[in-house]
């Protein structure tokens, strides 16, 4: 890993054993605690902008991940624009895609299974990939 470490609090999720190997290779830098006395990370003050769910859930909510399952499904299946034009998935389909292909039942699993999260990471940069080249930044 190239870059300086990625300080975090504490009590972040990021701190987590399960969690902190997924997210130092999505950075692309360790995580590193800062120095403080804060409490240790458990279920009951992990901060839900720090868990895998919660980057799951808006990479859902947004436009470009359930238009990158579209033009998947063309490319996979070679099926045509007209079959599957851009628009057929939205933010709930994307959702329970997301969760069957991370063989989880609810995407709030993603942050307690950590082959489920390696598996959401892979899917992670394939979409940053793809939405890097829609931009024109690859």
């Amino acid at each position: 890993m190239s870059r300086n470490p990625f300080k975090v609090p504490q009590d972040s999720a990021l701190n987590h054993p399960e969690v902190r190997p997924v997210f130092e290779r999505l950075l692309g830098a360790r995580i590193q605690p800062e120095e403080s006395e804060m409490k240790a990370v458990s279920p009951t003050n992990v901060r839900p902008e720090d868990s895998v769910a919660a980057l799951a859930a808006e990479m859902c909510r947004g436009d470009a991940f359930p238009l990158y399952l579209d033009q998947r499904q063309r490319q996979k299946f070679g099926k045509t624009e007209r079959e599957c034009p851009d628009g057929t998935h939205d933010g709930l389909q994307a959702r329970d895609w997301l969760c069957q292909a991370c063989g989880v039942r609810t995407s709030s699993e993603l942050d307690t299974n950590p082959q489920a999260a390696e598996i959401f990471l892979r899917i992670y940069n394939r979409f940053s990939r793809w939405q890097a080249r829609q931009l024109g930044k690859i």
